[in-house]
Parts: structure tokens; sequence; C-alpha cells
């Protein structure tokens, strides 16, 4: 997530360098290429997580509750790993340890 937190302000920071920027916008091209190409992956690490702490995949649309759900899913995301298997299947965590 900083990773790519770091490369969307990057794309942001050269699209009003480069004046890709399209009105009162503070992205542009640069930007909004990036976001595409990489929502699928962000979507799958975040509905990964959830299934780590033991919740359904579709809790993911809680973020588009104003306040609410971003401070739900920091809360969700701050949260250990559920030992064993879950529903979603075998923690992560305790594969890497049993190796």
């Amino acid at each position: 997530m900083l990773f790519h937190l770091i490369f969307l302000f990057t794309a942001m920071v050269l699209d009003i360098l480069l004046g890709l920027t399209s009105g009162e916008a503070p992205f542009g091209t640069l930007y909004f290429i990036y976001a595409l190409v990489t929502f699928i992956p962000y979507l799958a690490v975040n509905v990964r997580r959830l299934h780590d702490i033991g919740k359904s995949g579709s809790r993911f649309l809680f973020f588009l509750i104003p306040l609410i759900g971003i401070i739900l899913y920091f809360v969700w995301f701050c949260t250990d790993s559920q030992p064993g298997e879950n529903e979603w299947g075998v923690n992560p965590k305790e594969k890497i340890l049993s190796s």
C-alpha cells in the first residue's frame, strides 16, 4: 500500500509538472493510467487481507461509506490475521512458519 500511494502521488505530481491535468482536478493522464492498471491487483490484495481476518471480500464496499467506512477499513487492516484455517484457507503466516 505504501508503494502504491507513493506511485499515485508521483503520478499526480508528474501530471501537474507536465501539464497533463484537466480543469481543477490535481490529477491527469498518468495518474488515471496507473490507477486503471493497478485497480484489479489493488482489489485482490484488499480482498485477500479481509479474508485473512475472517471477513467477506464484499466488505471492501464498506470503504464507500464516508468516514465510517474509512475508519472500519483502517481497523480491519490493522487487525492480526485469524490463527489457523478459516473459510478461505490457511493463514499465510502459518504456512511460512511451518516450512
